[in-house]
């Protein structure tokens, strides 16, 4: 009964349920005490600081299509209109 109560409307959309899904890939990294940075300089390549040193991680769900969508959630959930160049 108390999860009805905070329950968002009818008809309301949470969107931090789309950011949420869109980081799961990347939850080993976020959960990680040692990891202290990461990075994603292109599609498919993660970069992680562990221990002070980087390493590559090639992780072929970063593609093009997957990052897009990861920077539209996140500009929409932190109410930013994003634009594409």
């Amino acid at each position: 009964m108390k999860d009805s109560l905070n329950a968002p409307p009818a008809g309301a959309v949470d969107r931090g349920l789309a950011l949420e899904a869109l980081m799961r890939p990347l939850a080993e990294f976020m959960t990680d005490d040692a990891v202290r940075e990461i990075t994603i300089p292109r599609p498919g390549d993660l970069f992680a600081l562990r221990h002070g040193r980087w390493c590559l991680h090639e992780m072929s769900v970063l593609s093009f299509g997957y990052l897009q969508a990861l920077i539209e959630a996140t500009a929409s959930y932190n109410g930013v209109n994003f634009l594409p160049i």
